[in-house]
């Protein structure tokens, strides 16, 4: 009774309406939702060269240790990139049944991608699922880690199983937002912010997953770590790519 009347207050001082156009009932209303189209970058994330799904070509290879970054959406939507500062920054945190629903489609386009021999086997039942880390100051001044409650949804909704997501990437360093930096100050500012403190990943292949990726910074150094630990591939998934 009591939580059925703190809702309904709730409901009456804060109303859903739609985040881009205002239409009332829902956070995103369904024709603002049918805009955001699945469209996944087909181009290495380092050169922007043409690589099928986002895979880091060859050359890039040589000095990164990311495999590659699929995405749903270009960060140039503009209702994908406001769902997106909402989610984070608003706290309108219902928001990620959408975001998680995004994820789910890039995550069912790489098995498409699998059966018909087009890439190789990223998803086998031995590919551990990581949220990227934020520091323990920004989870306290946020509330949430935003990549963590999305793994969370996809593991609710049974996409991916609970024992598949790993907790054990960590930030160490607290650093300046990456979104204040230019290119060569984010690599700069990554350096030993992130440990790994679990089990070997010998053979493993990982999935980051994150909201955005732009220089691509953090999931290559994220992916660094991951593969001094034993990890034969580490991918990331966004929701939107810069």
């Amino acid at each position: 009774m009591f939580k059925r009347l703190n809702n309904f207050i709730i409901d009456w001082l804060f109303p859903e309406e739609c985040v881009i156009c205002g239409a009332s009932g829902r956070w995103l209303c369904n024709d603002c939702l049918e805009n955001i189209e699945f469209s996944p970058i087909n181009s290495c994330p380092f050169c922007h060269k043409f690589s099928f799904l986002g895979l880091t070509c060859e050359k890039c290879k040589k000095e990164k240790c990311l495999d590659g970054i699929f995405c749903h959406s270009s960060y140039k939507n503009l209702i994908v990139k406001k769902i997106i500062h909402h989610y984070k920054y608003n706290y309108l945190l219902d928001l990620k049944f959408i975001l998680a629903d995004m994820i789910a489609n890039v995550l069912s386009n790489i098995k498409k991608g699998q059966e018909i021999g087009a890439i190789s086997k990223i998803l086998t039942e031995k590919t551990l699922f990581f949220p990227v880390p934020l520091h323990k100051m920004r989870i306290r001044y946020r509330g949430f880690n935003q990549s963590e409650l999305l793994l969370e949804e996809l593991a609710k909704q049974k996409i991916i199983l609970p024992q598949a997501i790993s907790l054990k990437l960590q930030r160490i360093c607290y650093t300046t937002p990456q979104v204040k930096l230019k290119a060569k100050e984010r690599i700069k500012n990554l350096k030993k912010a992130f440990a790994y403190k679990g089990k070997s990943l010998k053979n493993r292949n990982i999935i980051l997953i994150d909201d955005v990726a732009t220089t691509c910074s953090t999931l290559n150094e994220c992916a660094q770590i991951l593969k001094q630990h034993g990890a034969r591939k580490v991918y990331g998934i966004v929701i939107a790519k810069g």
